[in-house]
């Protein structure tokens, strides 16, 4: 969207992608799968809709929190000890969907 309304302003942009800025398409992509699948797994789980979205806010407020607790004016700030703690993401939402998969009825 913010493509199509720069060219049509006449507005620089940036160029299409299929993840945001500064991110990995490939890392992006299989946070993505991971994360719909964790949602699946939390509605088929309870059979509610309700589980999914407790779910996605839980994903919000952790990673706002910890990934970006430095860049948003959170009260408090965090730094990352590696970059690579980033792959612990997709981890914590894996062991989140077992746990869903073994509670379903």
């Amino acid at each position: 969207m913010q493509l199509v309304l720069s060219r049509i302003l006449g507005l620089d942009s940036p160029g299409l992608s299929l993840a945001p800025a500064g991110q990995d398409p490939v890392s992006y992509f299989i946070l993505l799968t991971v994360f719909g699948l964790t949602l699946i797994a939390a509605r088929q789980a309870t059979g509610s809709l309700w589980t999914s979205i407790g779910t996605r806010l839980t994903f919000l407020t952790v990673n706002r929190l910890t990934v970006d607790g430095a860049d948003r004016d959170s009260g408090w700030s965090a730094e990352l000890a590696s970059p690579d703690v980033l792959l612990l993401i997709p981890l914590y939402l894996l062991l989140a969907a077992i746990i869903y998969r073994r509670t379903a009825r």
